[in-house]
């Protein structure tokens, strides 16, 4: 009766073990995952900014964009 109990327990502990590492493959994946994204959207944010720094200055600080009225 004990061995059989004593396997039984056994075996509840291996299969939480598996599920823990699945889990923890899982969060890995997920974790990569969102690195990726956040790359690539610092890649588009880096090309947004030096497209906006190329632009010429359209706005009205700028004193040649100021109309003036006469």
């Amino acid at each position: 009766m004990k061995d059989k109990c004593y396997k039984s327990n056994l075996q509840k502990d291996e299969s939480f073990g598996v599920d823990q590492i699945n889990s923890q493959i899982e969060n890995e994946i997920f974790l990569k995952k969102l690195k990726q994204q956040r790359d690539i959207l610092k890649f588009f944010l880096n090309m947004k900014e030096a497209q906006a720094s190329q632009k010429p200055d359209n706005s009205l600080d700028n004193p040649e964009n100021q109309v003036v009225h006469n």
